[in-house]
């Protein structure tokens, strides 16, 4: 059974950063219990196709992910259903990765619960500008809020190698063993206006308990 890939630029982080971690600790903004889950907040949930989970080895939930194909549109009157095309694209691409996805998508949501670093949010916001700026020196990291336990940032890739042209909004929720982070990726430069309401909305519609 495959694991989810998970990248950008806050994989990056997260790769040098954590490890394995317990789960369980988050109000999840999506139904688990639906043969196909969507996550809440996700424009026109019907254009998005689920790429499935992540586990750890004692088979506890630790990552989620969609991608929304190119040219997908939304039908009338399935407002939080997918398509029956999206539909047939999960039955045979169920637990692949992003990167293994055989069509062209625009964005995606990711959702990880990773162990807590031992540092605050605004201590984990440096280490994660100095990150990004070693692994894709044309980006940049915006914090959008801190706190004493969430960091909200957008963190744009300005085209380097290694990540192409990406833009995303990240959120990390810092529990007292877990730390949650939840990610919206557009493949562009810069997020247009409603992109980016549409990004935070997505990423702190999640909760810890």
């Amino acid at each position: 059974m495959k694991q989810i890939a998970l990248l950008g630029f806050a994989g990056l982080a997260l790769c040098l950063l954590g490890g394995c971690a317990t789960p369980d600790h988050i109000n999840m903004a999506c139904d688990l219990k639906s043969g196909q889950p969507i996550a809440s907040g996700l424009p026109h949930p019907e254009t998005w196709v689920y790429l499935g989970m992540q586990r750890t080895p004692d088979n506890k939930l630790q990552g989620l992910a969609w991608v929304k194909p190119v040219g997908m549109t939304p039908r009338p009157n399935q407002s939080g259903t997918m398509s029956s095309a999206a539909s047939t694209q999960v039955a045979a691409l169920f637990l692949k990765p992003r990167e293994e996805y055989p069509h062209e998508w625009s964005e995606s949501f990711e959702y990880q619960d990773l162990p807590r670093p031992a540092m605050s949010p605004q201590a984990y916001l440096d280490v994660f500008k100095e990150l990004q700026l070693r692994g894709c020196p044309s980006g940049s990291v915006s914090p959008i809020s801190v706190s004493s336990t969430e960091l909200l940032l957008e963190a744009k890739s300005g085209g380097c190698q290694r990540f192409g042209n990406q833009d995303e909004i990240d959120c990390f929720l810092f529990g007292k063993t877990d730390m949650f982070h939840m990610t919206y990726m557009v493949k562009t430069l810069e997020m247009t206006p409603d992109q980016r309401e549409v990004a935070i909305k997505a990423v702190t519609a999640w909760n810890i308990q």
